[in-house]
C-alpha cells in the first residue's frame, strides 16, 4: 500500500536524520549506502535502487536493494554506458522516463535494462562541491517522471550520504577522498566473495547469504566488510 502524504513526510525526515547521524567516528559506509538505497526505494516509490562510486575515471557498482539491479548496475559500470554512468560523468540529474525510447542513445543498457523488467531511471549525482563522486540510481517498472518535489528530495538524499561518507576526512585534500572511496568499492569485492562462498556452502541465494553476512555484523557491532573478510578467508561460517 503507498504511503500516505504524511507518511511520506515523516519517512523522509528520518531518512535525513539516519543520514545525518553518521557524522560520527566508526560508522560503516555499505551500512550508510545500504540505507540511502532503501529508502529511495521508499520515499520515491521505486522497484530497486544501488549506488556506484567513482575513483578518477572509473565507477564502480557498490550496493544494490536487490539481485535484478546487482546485473544492472553491474553490466552499465561494465559497459560504461547508462544514466548512472551521464549523471556521474556531467554532475547532474539524468530521468530517463521511457527506456524503451533510450535505445538509440544507450544501446547496450537500454536492452538490457528491458529485459530485466525495468521501464524508467532516475539517477542522482553524490557531489562533493563541484565533483561527483558516484550516483543514486533508482530503477522503476513502469514508464513515470518525477516530479519536481521528488528530484528535490532525490538529491537531498543522494547529498546527504555523501557529506556522512566524506565528513571529517579533510575532504579538500583529493588524495584522502580517492582512499575513502576506493575503500567502499574494495569492500564491495570481498563481500561478494564472502557472499557466493555463503550460497555454495549452503545452498542459499545471494541475497540470503547479504543477509546472514548483515546480521552478523549488526549483532557484533563489526563492519560488514570484515565479516565478510572473514568468511571469505574461511575463518568463519554463518
Amino acid at each position: 500500500m503507498p504511503m500516505t502524504v504524511d507518511e511520506r513526510e515523516a519517512d523522509i525526515v528520518r531518512t535525513l536524520v539516519r543520514l545525518a547521524d553518521t557524522v560520527v567516528d566508526g560508522y560503516d559506509e555499505l551500512e550508510l549506502l545500504r540505507d540511502l538505497s532503501m529508502s529511495s526505494v521508499r520515499i520515491l516509490d521505486g522497484a530497486t535502487a544501488g549506488v556506484a562510486l567513482g575513483t578518477g575515471n572509473r565507477l564502480g557498482f557498490v550496493i544494490a536493494t536487490s539481485e535484478a539491479m546487482d546485473v544492472i548496475e553491474l553490466f552499465q559500470t561494465q559497459q560504461q554506458e547508462g544514466p548512472c554512468m551521464d549523471a556521474y560523468r556531467s554532475g547532474s540529474d539524468v530521468h530517463c522516463t521511457d527506456i524503451d525510447a533510450t535505445r538509440a542513445k544507450w544501446p547496450n543498457w537500454a536492452p538490457r535494462a528491458l529485459e530485466l523488467g525495468f521501464r524508467s531511471a532516475d539517477a542522482f549525482p553524490m557531489r562533493l562541491r563541484r565533483r561527483a563522486v558516484g550516483a543514486l540510481n533508482v530503477y522503476s517498472t513502469s514508464m513515470r517522471k518525477l516530479d519536481e518535489r521528488d528530484v528535490a528530495v532525490g538529491r537531498a538524499l543522494a547529498d546527504m550520504a555523501t557529506i556522512g561518507m566524506l565528513h571529517q576526512r579533510a575532504v579538500s585534500e583529493h588524495e584522502l577522498v580517492e582512499s575513502q572511496l576506493q575503500g567502499a568499492l574494495d569492500s564491495r569485492v570481498v563481500i561478494e566473495q564472502a557472499k557466493g562462498v555463503l550460497s555454495a556452502r549452503h545452498g542459499i541465494t545471494m541475497a540470503e547469504a547479504f543477509g546472514r553476512l548483515r546480521t552478523r555484523a549488526r549483532s557484533t557491532s563489526t563492519k560488514i566488510a570484515e565479516v565478510a573478510q572473514q568468511v571469505a578467508k574461511g575463518e568463519l561460517d554463518l
